[in-house]
């Protein structure tokens, strides 16, 4: 035996040794990829800051600066005339191309809330839409003579409105003019400030680079894309950047998306990026394991099946042993026709009944556990009503109570609504209820009450037991946790279902706690967000 330990530390202290080398190795090279990777997004972050200013200078200076002159321009010149056509707005021979960007343009006057548009067909919601925030922006546009952009999210577009004061001297303003652009054409211009040049300079990086390296995609909040170019690489090492409030904000809205393509990573980074060393390692160990594993795998298992084994009979095989032996008792004595009259028969089914309904409830309640442990729950929360809900369930739960002498009485302040999962909704009140009739006396009174507070809604049960000590009220929710309440009592339980309801009831952004209850017993209190108004309790 002696031998077999020191050849097990031995075996033992040669993996320790090789995982420490093969640790320091993956570290080494670990660090310098987290070096090439932080390379690449800051040259990102910096094509990104390129790319923005170039496309602000493009749709700025070229498109909407030259527009919003023109058409304040216009409307100087004919303030009380209807604008026939684009191509009487005066605009630049270099600058007529800016007449692709506008939709429709718009005059606004303040006094009398009249809108006029020329251009494009306007929708009633538009024209509502943009005769409201004319009307809230008058006061506070610039009197300097520069245009304002503002984003309105209209049905499920949204739209760009740019505009200025149509007589700046005004004392106060009362006259805007501006026009909406054609988000559609926006991604030409971008395109073109893109096509200026390299929007990495080209002493940064090593001959062969160009843009077509770069991943481009610029979107519209919330998802309207105005431009994409390339695909995503995988892996991602990219940057997203919001055009901001420059220029007057008018792209304010609008983010840039840009990555670098990681195959070039050489022609920006010295040695690139370094590939993972860490399979070859994880072989050398793990032949290393392999033979600290054969001698110690017996042993491994063995405790594993014993704490297993442990864990599980201990907590769980006498709670499912006593609906098991009273299950199969009445099922032989049906079968073998051991009863006396048809009422021994329906009674012998009615014990089946409720046993195999409290040995679902405990099934039900070690997998919902498992669940909760590995944190795959899933729910699907809609809005119930908790009084029918409720009485639902104190119907369900009725069965298991026969033989106990307990009754449930219910103390309903109002019909809240709440959105909760059905079925994690059965398992917190059945646990509840269950608990409080398991732990409290025979021919008890258990209350099932609700009652709302500061907009969220308390589902309460109160038992006539012995209560719980205040030092134990936060322990009793931690799972394997049980109090005995009666010392003398011989009740067992598996010490998970609190634990379950706690979880459920935090996954429903709730909250459960244990007070002392009004007849001395103790009080188990599950409160979650209302869905209805105080109003709309019945």
């Amino acid at each position: 035996m002696r031998r077999f330990y020191l050849i097990a530390l031995l075996l033992i202290g040669s993996l320790i040794l090789v995982g420490f080398l093969a640790w320091q190795a993956h570290l080494a090279v670990s660090s310098h990829r987290e070096t090439a990777e932080s390379v690449l997004r800051d040259y990102a972050n910096l094509a990104s800051g390129e790319f923005v200013r170039r496309t602000l200078v493009e749709v700025g200076y070229y498109g909407y600066y030259p527009l919003i002159s023109a058409i304040a321009a216009w409307h100087s010149d004919h303030p009380q005339d209807a604008l026939t056509s684009l191509e009487d707005l005066p605009l630049p021979e270099d600058r007529a191309q800016a007449r692709e960007l506008v939709r429709y343009v718009f005059r606004f006057n303040a006094g009398d809330g009249v809108l006029e548009t020329w251009g494009s067909d306007v929708t009633p919601d538009v024209t509502g839409a943009l005769r409201t925030l004319l009307t809230s922006a008058v006061a506070d546009a610039p009197t300097d003579g520069s245009y304002v952009t503002l984003f309105e999210r209209i049905g499920d577009k949204t739209h760009s409105f740019v505009f200025t004061l149509a007589d700046p001297g005004a004392d106060p303003p009362r006259r805007l003019v501006g026009f909406e652009p054609e988000l559609g054409v926006l991604g030409g211009w971008i395109e073109r400030a893109v096509a200026r040049g390299p929007l990495l300079p080209p002493s940064l990086t090593q001959e062969g680079f160009s843009n077509e390296s770069i991943f481009l995609e610029v979107v519209l909040a919330p998802d309207d894309v105005l431009y994409v170019a390339g695909e995503p690489y995988e892996p991602w090492f990219g940057v997203e950047q919001p055009f901001g409030e420059e220029y007057r904000g008018m792209l304010a809205e609008v983010t840039a998306r840009l990555a670098i393509d990681p195959e070039v990573a050489p022609q920006l980074v010295i040695g690139g990026l370094p590939r993972s060393r860490l399979p070859l390692l994880l072989g050398v160990l793990g032949v290393v394991a392999g033979l600290v594993a054969i001698a110690i795998l017996q042993l491994g298992r063995e405790r594993a099946l014993i704490k297993l084994r442990s864990d599980f009979v201990s907590r769980v095989s006498h709670e499912l042993r006593t609906p098991l032996t009273q299950i199969r008792m009445f099922a032989e004595t049906l079968l073998l026709k051991r009863v006396r009259s048809p009422e021994e028969s329906e009674r012998a089914l009615e014990i089946i009944d409720r046993e195999s309904r409290r040995l679902s409830h405990l099934v039900e309640n070690v997998l919902q556990f498992s669940r909760c442990e590995h944190d795959s729950i899933r729910l699907a929360p809609v809005p119930r009503r908790l009084r029918p809900l409720l009485t639902e369930l104190v119907e369900e739960f009725k069965p298991l109570l026969d033989g106990s002498g307990a009754s449930i009485a219910t103390r309903f302040e109002d019909d809240s609504e709440v959105t909760v999962d059905g079925d994690a909704m059965r398992q917190i009140v059945l646990n509840l209820l269950e608990n409080a009739v398991k732990y409290g006396p025979d021919r008890q009174e258990v209350w099932l009450g609700t009652s709302r507070r500061n907009g969220r809604v308390r589902v309460w049960v109160d038992d006539q037991g012995p209560g719980i000590r205040v030092a134990d009220r936060e322990r009793i929710w931690e799972p394997f946790q049980r109090v005995e309440r009666d010392p003398a009592s011989a009740l067992t339980g598996t010490g998970i279902g609190l634990s379950v309801v706690r979880d459920l009831v935090s996954k429903h952004g709730g909250s459960a706690w244990a007070e002392d209850g009004e007849r001395g017993g103790a009080r188990f209190v599950v409160e979650l967000p209302a869905t209805d108004s105080p109003g709309g309790a019945a």
